[in-house]
């Protein structure tokens, strides 16, 4: 434990010293395709979500995407307008992969206890249906070749779900 926080700390004052981190080759191939793709930076342009095309997840998302094993699911948790689940779509569609996606959302807000800023608030059922329903209407329109089987639950719930074999829609 002692040693951890020291290198921990070690880590801390090089930064600090304005050292650069060296990047994986891989994280930059991913930037490399990113940064050259046009539709992304679109694609993030036109639809509601938090996720920006030059947001690291998205390098992420490009590099597991095309270095993925056949086989398997690919499981998005967190949906929320779909901006980042059509940029999953079209990466699986970029680089020709068939494997089953899945998002889940149970479109419930964190922090939306109260108000926001005093004034919206989140937590109401009409702002739950918007939600839900730009997330629809979104990945209708622009993920239609690839659209994710869209599940309406927490990840724990889909994860239950998962484990008894249940059947998707």
């Amino acid at each position: 434990m002692v040693l951890a926080n020291r290198l921990q700390r070690f880590g801390a004052k090089v930064r600090r010293l304005g050292h650069k981190r060296r990047r994986p080759a891989a994280f930059l191939e991913s930037d490399q395709r990113v940064r050259s793709d046009e539709y992304i930076p679109w694609l993030c342009s036109v639809t509601g979500g938090f996720i920006t095309a030059d947001h690291g997840n998205v390098r992420a998302f490009d590099h597991a995407i095309r270095s993925m094993p056949l086989g398997g699911a690919i499981l998005e948790i967190g949906s929320f307008l779909g901006r980042s689940t059509n940029v999953l779509a079209y990466l699986l569609i970029k680089y020709r992969r068939d494997n089953p996606f899945f998002s889940c959302d149970p479109w419930t807000f964190e922090g939306t206890e109260r108000p926001i800023g005093g004034f919206f608030d989140a937590a109401s059922p009409a702002f739950r249906a918007y939600a839900k329903e730009v997330f629809r209407l979104n990945v209708n329109l622009f993920s239609r070749e690839r659209r994710p089987h869209a599940i309406e639950a927490s990840s724990a719930e889909f994860f239950a779900r998962w484990d008894q074999d249940s059947t998707v829609d």
